[in-house]
């Protein structure tokens, strides 16, 4: 095809070349500056192909000005409807339909995740939780599960399980599921976990959130992307600021990782570029082998929790895995004899735990930002 331009008002120009033109290739014009010229005269004088460039541009424009007119003069959007196009006339001609479908063949969904949160124990170490469950002491009018909450809504979650023991009657929040470990005081957070393990059956992941932590949104954002099996969640603060380490209400659960991250700048370097994962956790890890502390959550696939359900399931005796009760560290190490690799996601900070008055105050700082948080 070859295209003839004319910029006078008739088609003299390009008759004239037509006339003139003996080769067999097509013709194209516009005519835009010879407009009163027709299609059909101008089919006559060998153009097959006519283009109106920019008439649709112009009367869009045109109608634009006459909508923005009308609106400026009515204040309500119901005065256009009689110069706009419905919204079903706009996605069928950007073929939304067909793109949703498209999206559902090749766009991988996010698949749905469930919290299991045991809070069950009675830990008096706090003075407020003597007569309380921790879940539900008051940070800013909000009680501790309530910030869970609101912070997994910002996530899409609302398929939520809790297991009550210590002043369930307390713990009546409308929405989660519950189960109870009547034995609370005798039997440790594992047998919490065996009263809800049929919740590890379904075809979801499973996030396993201790029921006095309390995150920063980036963080349970990047744990939420993880792809491994199991991810546990690890701080490595105590790699540049040990002193938690030396905090004396509390028995600080340790890990110890399969490499020592970097810290540049109070930020965690992955030189490696590669899982990172635990050789051992616990509370009697020597602290200059210890790489991190271990924050009571972790992220299960799908696989992993269905695993999760078989072990706890056939898990044997709590005191043989461990001390009496069953601690969850003794529990990790128990998968890991039977081949599970746990990964890791770590973290400097951004977390909190409830556990005595200190971390109270810092629940406080942080229930402050979260509730300006939820305010926009």
């Amino acid at each position: 095809m070859i295209l003839i331009h004319s910029k006078i008002k008739t088609p003299d120009e390009v008759f004239e070349f037509a006339k003139n033109f003996n080769i067999n290739i097509p013709l194209v014009c516009v005519p835009t500056t010879y407009d009163t010229t027709t299609v059909e005269n101008l089919s006559q004088n060998k153009y097959k192909l006519i283009i109106f460039a920019n008439q649709p541009l112009r009367a869009a424009v045109k109608s634009m000005r006459e909508a923005l007119i009308t609106l400026k003069k009515n204040l309500h959007a119901s005065s256009l409807n009689h110069l706009i196009a419905t919204m079903d006339d706009i996605y069928k001609l950007t073929r939304v339909e067909e793109l949703n479908i498209e999206e559902e063949k090749f766009i991988p969904k996010e698949k749905p995740i469930k919290v299991i949160i045991p809070a069950a124990g009675y830990d008096p170490t706090l003075p407020m939780a003597k007569d309380l469950p921790k879940c539900m002491i008051k940070l800013n009018n909000k009680t501790l599960f309530e910030h869970q909450i609101d912070l997994l809504k910002q996530f899409g979650i609302n398929n939520l399980v809790m297991v009550r023991g210590f002043r369930k009657e307390l713990i009546n929040i409308k929405g989660p599921k519950y189960y109870d470990n009547e034995n609370y005081l005798e039997k440790g957070l594992i047998h919490s976990l065996k009263c809800a393990k049929n919740e590890f059956t379904g075809n979801e992941k499973i996030l396993l959130l201790w029921s006095d932590i309390l995150l920063e949104p980036h963080i349970l954002e990047r744990l939420l992307k993880q792809e491994n099996d199991i991810t546990l969640l690890v701080d490595h603060s105590i790699l540049i600021n040990p002193q938690r380490l030396h905090k004396k209400t509390k028995k600080i659960e340790l890990v110890k990782t399969t490499y020592t991250p970097s810290i540049i700048n109070n930020k965690l370097i992955n030189l490696q570029n590669n899982p990172n994962f635990i050789e051992d956790i616990g509370i009697d890890i020597p602290q200059d082998k210890a790489t991190g502390e271990f924050i009571g959550v972790t992220l299960l696939s799908e696989r992993a929790a269905k695993k999760f359900y078989n072990y706890l399931s056939n898990i044997p005796d709590p005191s043989k895995i461990g001390n009496e009760k069953g601690s969850y560290p003794e529990f990790i190490k128990y998968i890991m004899k039977q081949g599970e690799k746990i990964n890791t996601l770590g973290v400097l900070s951004g977390w909190f735990e409830l556990h005595d008055l200190e971390d109270y105050q810092s629940a406080i700082n942080m229930g402050l930002e979260l509730e300006a948080n939820d305010q926009g």
